[in-house]
């Protein structure tokens, strides 16, 4: 005789059992892998416009300001920048008249709040 052509019941709800189990996993690992995909995107973005900024920052005759803010020329729109710059104190460990400063430029891509970057250099100056 025969056997019928198909699945068991039994058969159905095991392969529905297992895909209960493996679906959210996957899905998840989906999730987190277009989360980080995202993120490099950014990051590949945002350090060269960060080191960009410090570097226009560093041109001979150029006189270093306080700090700034702004947004980055097309196609990179969508980003902003803001630098922030601040003596430290160091009276006593440096030579007379040379002063260390903290100068911090921080990108972010203004459609993504939350994701930022953030860079920080030390400049020893001399004082006028």
């Amino acid at each position: 005789s025969r056997g019928r052509a198909g699945f068991s019941l039994l058969e159905v709800l095991v392969a529905l059992a297992v895909l209960a189990i493996a679906l959210p996993i996957l899905l998840r690992t989906v999730g987190r892998s277009l989360s980080l995909a995202a993120e490099a995107r950014f990051l590949a973005t945002a350090a060269p416009l960060a080191q960009e900024r410090l570097r226009e920052r560093s041109l001979p005759g150029r006189p270093l300001a306080e700090g700034g803010e702004g947004r980055f020329a097309a196609p990179f729109a969508a980003y902003a920048w803001r630098i922030e710059r601040e003596r430290r104190p160091m009276e006593g460990l440096l030579p007379a008249g040379v002063e260390l400063w903290r100068e911090t430029v921080e990108v972010w891509d203004e459609r993504r709040p939350g994701q930022r970057y953030r860079v920080e250099r030390f400049l020893l100056e001399r004082g006028w």
